[in-house]
């Protein structure tokens, strides 16, 4: 329990770093909206950071950079509307529950440092 609220503190310590201001990264593949507020999206941040994947990979962006959740821009991500959301560049997909991006992200990054194995 203690690894994780220190991994926890660590990840809320480097969120400012994984962030880009951007809507989709030319140089990420994969764009996550997110926010630090979101329980599920925590799920996708603690994978980023335990497999140490960085912006150059999985570029997080805020939906209020799309105008919000209810906006047409942000709704064509994710019809839902709900948090997170995960778009795919060279996949040309999007994904929109939390379990799934981080299954979908654990697969892609396997070969990382980290705990477990995310293969299919």
């Amino acid at each position: 329990m203690a690894r994780v609220l220190v991994a926890a503190a660590a990840l809320v310590a480097n969120a400012d770093a994984l962030r880009a201001p951007v809507r989709m990264s030319a140089a990420a593949p994969y764009t996550l909206y997110d926010l630090p507020v979101s329980n599920n999206g925590a799920r996708v941040r603690q994978l980023l950071y335990y497999k140490g994947v960085g912006p150059e990979d999985v570029a997080i962006v805020s939906p209020m950079d799309l105008g919000g959740l209810r906006s047409d821009e942000y709704l064509a991500v994710n019809p839902q509307g709900k948090m997170p959301a995960l778009a795919c560049r060279d996949e040309a997909a999007t994904f929109g529950e939390s379990d799934t991006i981080a299954r979908f992200l654990g697969g892609k990054f396997n070969d990382r440092n980290g705990p477990g194995d995310f293969a299919p």
